[in-house]
């Protein structure tokens, strides 16, 4: 299948997902996981369009380019799987280790989006996983085995996520004069504390909480 139809179909899914769990009861956080992911893919989308075809020439589609959707069902994950295999295992045979570094690059910040959103919203069990991080820091304040374990793997993923951002920090998406890990950090914390407006149950409180979320980052991003 031609990059663009594959690009175009698991961005404009993640568009029908986020329209479809607008009104779906105990799916707000996965609404905006999915809108945030399709807005984010966009640019980096155009932009690698844009450098293979600077580098190799103009892709056509045989018969034109036909984007199939589907309707969201229980087994959406499915599709979340494939979309990021293919930006693990397929995307990359068309590209050279060597001379595509730039678009290997591209193809890298677009997966990072997929994993973030997956980790912070798409994901069903979100809110279920948030209540059990509590527990489990609840527990490790009277184990030591545990606090040890918590500890490195909230720095794993910190520094993960601050890989990821400093990525988008070169390619001049936000200040230079932004800590990436304290960014990272805080981007984790906002995400961890939606837990409180969950527990309100109340959606005028998640909008508003969202467009909060989304004025505080503007500041960030450029």
């Amino acid at each position: 299948m031609n990059i663009i139809t594959n690009l175009l179909t698991i961005q404009n899914q993640f568009r029908v997902y986020h329209w479809q769990t607008q009104k779906k009861p105990g799916s707000f956080a996965q609404h905006e996981a999915f809108g945030k992911a399709y807005e984010a893919l966009d640019p980096l989308i155009d932009d690698f369009i844009e450098v293979y075809q600077g580098k190799k020439g103009a892709l056509m589609g045989k018969n034109g380019f036909v984007v199939n959707l589907e309707n969201l069902s229980d087994d959406y994950n499915v599709f979340i799987d494939e979309a990021v295999e293919y930006f693990i295992n397929y995307l990359p045979q068309s590209l050279d280790s060597t001379s595509d570094t730039d678009l290997l690059n591209i193809k890298d910040e677009m997966l990072a989006i997929l994993d973030f959103a997956i980790q912070h919203g798409i994901n069903s069990d979100s809110a279920k996983s948030r209540k059990r991080r509590i527990q489990a820091l609840a527990f490790g304040q009277h184990d030591k085995l545990i606090a040890l374990q918590l500890k490195n793997d909230q720095i794993q993923a910190s520094e993960y996520l601050a890989e990821t951002l400093q990525i988008a920090q070169d390619r001049g998406y936000f200040s230079p004069s932004v800590s990436c890990r304290g960014f990272a950090f805080w981007i984790q914390g906002a995400v961890f504390g939606h837990l409180l407006v969950e527990i309100a149950e109340d959606t005028n409180l998640a909008e508003e909480w969202t467009a909060t979320m989304r004025r505080a980052l503007d500041t960030f991003v450029r």
